[in-house]
């Protein structure tokens, strides 16, 4: 029965995390609608995240535990970091390093196990998902200690933190629903991969695309500083 009510929850949360993400990826940014789809996207991924957190524990699945962690890590740490006032260091943000830290670290080693076993799997994955996990948050905790260092971050570097977490949580949203949620209606036998692949791909473009234009943004307004002198 809990596993019942959590799967059907999961689903749920899941589906409304990636209808508001896509929604505030795609719309114009800072406008009434980002804000409204970001805010509907940051609960939903959160419970997402939870309820993804207690199935994995259920079916005894640390590969699930830990993306819905990470999801929760870098969920959070990009909204808190637009919810204050640039160039600000709150408490909590010492505590985003050594989040990030443990899960790269745990990450790791399930990575190592796997490779040590004879079948080559632990808890019944391989090295590769568990390094999945390791590598975004071995390069979020670098940011964290970077934005540590520099007491706050401001202009483009701080809406690139902002984004690229956001949008990688969303990405492991779309994953999770492509491959789960087909298979868990019986429609993956009947869906080539390359289309189960794409909405994650195209995310991913998204990412890469929006990345550009903010460092292209902040390259171009030093170019035209000197020029404006």
């Amino acid at each position: 029965m809990e596993f019942s009510i959590s799967l059907v929850f999961h689903i749920i949360t899941g589906s409304i995390a990636v209808i508001a993400g896509v929604i505030a990826l795609f719309v114009k940014k800072g406008k009434k609608t980002h804000r409204q789809s970001g805010r509907w996207f940051f609960y939903s991924m959160i419970l997402m995240a939870i309820t993804g957190a207690i199935l994995s524990i259920i079916l005894s699945m640390p590969i699930t535990f830990i993306g819905s962690v990470l999801t929760i890590y870098l969920i959070v740490s990009s909204w808190t970091l637009v919810k204050n006032p640039p160039n600000t260091i709150r408490q909590y943000d010492y505590i985003y390093p050594v989040v990030g830290l443990t899960i790269a670290a745990i990450s790791g080693y399930f990575a190592y196990q796997a490779n040590l076993s004879p079948d080559g799997l632990y808890y019944n994955y391989p090295a590769g998902p568990y390094l999945f996990m390791a590598v975004p948050a071995s390069i979020a905790t670098l940011f964290d200690i970077r934005m540590l260092i520099t007491k706050g971050l401001k202009g483009p570097s701080r809406l690139a933190r902002h984004l690229w977490r956001m949008c990688f949580s969303l990405f492991i949203a779309i994953g999770s629903f492509m491959e789960q949620g087909l298979k868990s209606i019986d429609l993956s036998q009947y869906v080539d991969q390359w289309l189960i692949d794409l909405p994650s791909n195209i995310i991913i473009l998204a990412t890469v695309f929006y990345l550009v234009k903010v460092h292209l943004g902040k390259w171009l307004a030093r170019k035209r500083l000197p020029e404006a002198t």
